[in-house]
């Protein structure tokens, strides 16, 4: 990285849904089969920012029909 004169990014370690003290987890409806019948049965989503320069960013939401 110095090498390139490119500045170094920090690093945040993220934050899960649940806390620790919690003991219930989310019903899996999936049971690992990726593969369902028709369309529109099975959607899989992901909503994230990315940083596009100082103190500016956009946000991404992925939507995918599994």
């Amino acid at each position: 990285m110095k090498n390139m004169a490119l500045p170094k990014m920090a690093t945040v370690k993220t934050k899960t849904a649940l806390k620790k003290t919690q003991k219930t987890y989310p019903q899996n409806l999936l049971n690992q089969k990726f593969n369902p019948d028709k369309p529109n049965q099975v959607w899989s989503t992901d909503f994230t920012y990315i940083s596009i320069g100082y103190k500016k960013y956009v946000y991404l939401c992925a939507i995918l029909d599994l």
